[in-house]
């Protein structure tokens, strides 16, 4: 015994809006309720032909002018001669409760796509059973589905019900809802504003959901894109007359906006860390989709107050040089690395680049030549580690010794005005001598290889030098030294 799915709706409508594709009921929409989606006045027409060649058999009951009816559906074949080539087809009756019946004057083989699953998808009867549930909510947001049923009946008065063949895939569509019917399933929204859409709990891991008020419109498998929750956008233009998206461009643009609505702190929390964690997620796409226009004063202080709470206060962008970014983690800041359309984002609420920071840190840097007192105490240094040393005497007078003060107090001392000048920070100047010879020696080095901290590789390479270098050079003096008859260890405990 065959068993269906009935969905019965109030209302009853014509007969002859089954039968003639563009003719319908929702000619004009009956109220400011969004929901409504049959704009094409065309979706049962499309897929009885599908449901009818997947073996499924459909029945619909209504009453019109004429009476009450019952309606199903048989095939008729046809042929024909065109160039000498014999044309068969099938052609779809419609046989009333009556007797009567007529024709659609549709090739049964016509809108081959509506028996395709959408997208990565795996659901096949979906388009179907979408435009008959469609058609039952657009007439009344409280109709009933039920299962197992056994018999067709003329549908009670007022009312109107449609019979589809009930199918394993079918009840599984009914039955968890949540990757196809988002209002038929018990899972309410994370978030919505009704004028543009919805945001859900990913209904099945490792696949991207879209909806259009309700309905699944899209669906990928997820490669190195992916998304974190189930996206759902309000609006007639953003679907096919075959319920698929338009638009994807509109479909995010829609889905931006809705961002830049949440003041939860939890959802915006894990939407920006998720960005911020997959480059190529489809979240970090739609916030660099948010326009200014579009983000209030609290929208981007409560997106920076859970930044900051999540990767601290001194937190940039990184500036695409390796170099750079180094040295502004030196520095104490932390460089965030992310995808372009979210870095896009991140500029707009106010977080800085790492090279436009070192450019301001750079503006606020004041540099001086030395106080007599200040030059006096590098002099000294210098005369009693450097100078008798041929290494550092022939060096170091390349490059001209300076003080710079820095507000912030971050750093200690740098190489100026493109590697030719040794700066150190005046508040050092009170250090003892070892700590100011640290930084002149680490300056000095910058200088004499023109490269930041991050090319380590050339800066270590020069330290490797200048430690081998002195070893050789205290070596010859504990040679001369021992050829005079004086242990090394009678010199400091420093030796052995």
């Amino acid at each position: 015994m065959k068993r269906y799915v009935k969905i019965t709706n109030k209302g009853t409508f014509h007969r002859l809006f089954l039968e003639i594709i563009g003719l319908g009921n929702k000619r004009e929409t009956k109220n400011e309720d969004t929901v409504i989606i049959g704009q094409f006045h065309s979706g049962f027409k499309l897929a009885t032909p599908a449901a009818i060649r997947m073996g499924i058999d459909v029945a619909i009951s209504s009453a019109d002018n004429l009476g009450d009816f019952v309606l199903t559906f048989d095939t008729q074949e046809f042929s024909f001669m065109h160039r000498g080539e014999k044309i068969t087809d099938r052609m779809i009756v419609y046989k009333y409760s009556n007797g009567k019946q007529s024709y659609l004057k549709v090739a049964l083989s016509a809108f081959p796509d509506w028996e395709k699953p959408i997208g990565s998808d795996s659901n096949k009867y979906y388009n179907v059973l979408r435009e008959y549930i469609a058609n039952a909510r657009d007439e009344d947001m409280g109709f009933i589905i039920e299962t197992g049923i056994t018999e067709i009946c003329q549908a009670p008065a007022g009312c109107t019900s449609l019979y589809i063949e009930q199918r394993p895939e079918i009840l599984q569509l009914i039955q968890r809802p949540a990757g196809h019917f988002k209002f038929l399933s018990f899972v309410h929204p994370l978030f919505k504003i009704s004028e543009l859409g919805a945001i859900y709990k990913k209904s099945t891991p490792s696949f991207m959901r879209f909806f259009n008020q309700g309905y699944l419109i899209d669906c990928r498998e997820e490669t190195i894109d992916r998304s974190l929750y189930d996206y759902d956008a309000v609006g007639k233009n953003l679907v096919t007359e075959t319920r698929t998206m338009k638009s994807q461009d509109v479909f995010d643009k829609k889905i931006a906006k809705l961002f830049s609505c949440i003041t939860d702190e939890s959802l915006l929390g894990n939407l920006l860390v998720f960005s911020m964690r997959e480059f190529f997620s489809y979240e970090s796409k739609v916030f660099g989709l948010i326009g200014c226009e579009d983000m209030s004063p609290e929208f981007k202080d409560l997106c920076l107050r859970i930044l900051h709470t999540e990767y601290g206060d001194n937190i940039l962008l990184s500036s695409g040089n390796i170099s750079t970014d180094a040295e502004l983690k030196s520095r104490g800041y932390k460089v965030l690395y992310t995808g372009y359309h979210f870095s896009n984002f991140l500029r707009q609420i106010g977080i800085k680049t790492a090279d436009a920071k070192l450019h301001d840190l750079s503006e606020k840097l004041k540099f001086r030549d030395l106080t007599p007192e200040e030059k006096q105490k590098i002099e000294k240094i210098v005369s009693e580690y450097l100078t008798t040393i041929n290494y550092y005497a022939g060096n170091l007078p390349e490059f001209k010794i300076r003080a710079v003060h820095d507000e912030s107090g971050a750093i200690l001392g740098c190489a100026a005005n493109n590697y030719s000048e040794i700066c150190i920070e005046t508040k050092r100047f009170s250090a003892q001598d070892q700590e100011i010879l640290r930084i002149l020696i680490h300056e000095f080095r910058h200088c004499a290889t023109r490269v930041p901290d991050s090319d380590y590789r050339t800066f270590m390479e020069r330290a490797d030098y200048e430690q081998v270098y002195l070893l050789q050079v205290i070596k010859i003096i504990l040679d001369y030294v021992k050829k005079l008859g004086i242990s090394p260890k009678d010199i400091g405990n420093c030796f052995g």
